[in-house]
């Protein structure tokens, strides 16, 4: 494609770096040394980001959403996926395209989320909540999923790979785990979801709930 062009370097180093990030070299040795790149090789690279909500929410992003309890983290991420899923303005925020979106929801179960469903889309016309059957799944757990947990993160995996979505939400952070939510252990599950993102080119929305005050907190 680029044969006989001056920039055929840059464009094929370009299109290698692209694939250096989507797959990652794991568990090799690499000699080679780290690559530098100037400021004018950088402006004039092919390589640009790709908004799914333009200056919010990029292809491949990461967003952590958290709060005090009780301000509605949950109703908000839900929120947004729908009008994610159908590809509508929200906040004053475009939204570029309709986007697939598959929510893990750990802390409510089926009841509670219908709950919450039911009274988002009263008002919501037909062919919309047709639109969405397709465009947002959700795992109504109402348990733990233990994301630094082998056999968990392929039960997880699995879903990701029937729905294909581009966006995935997991409410909650301390739900993905086992046990306590430490600093260790919460590391490992932010990796995994970098790893993720990496692996299915997807988007990450994790909401973490902040513990309530207590004597000790």
């Amino acid at each position: 494609k680029f044969k006989n062009r001056t920039a055929q370097t840059r464009r094929l180093t370009d299109l290698i770096q692209r694939v250096r990030l989507k797959v990652p070299v794991e568990n090799a040795e690499d000699n080679t040394p780290l690559e530098l790149i100037g400021l004018k090789s950088f402006l004039e690279s092919i390589i640009e980001l790709r908004w799914i909500v333009p200056d919010m929410l990029e292809e491949g992003g990461a967003m952590l959403l958290t709060g005090p309890p009780g301000i509605g983290k949950t109703q908000y991420s839900l929120r947004w996926a729908m009008n994610l899923g159908l590809g509508q303005e929200y906040l004053n925020y475009p939204v570029v395209e309709p986007t697939k979106v598959l929510m893990f929801s750990l802390e409510m179960g089926f009841a509670p989320l219908k709950y919450f469903l039911q009274s988002m889309t009263k008002d919501m016309n037909v062919a919309d909540i047709f639109k969405l059957e397709d465009m947002i799944k959700f795992i109504p757990l109402g348990e733990s999923l233990a994301l630094n947990n082998e056999s968990q993160k392929k039960k997880f995996e699995e879903a990701i790979q029937y729905h294909k979505p581009k966006i995935i939400i997991v409410d909650s952070l301390s739900a993905s785990v086992n046990g306590e939510l430490t600093e260790g252990n919460a590391k490992d599950v932010m990796n995994y979801g970098d790893r993720l993102r990496k692996k299915y080119n997807l988007t990450t929305w994790f909401i973490h709930h902040q513990r309530k005050a207590q004597a000790e907190n």
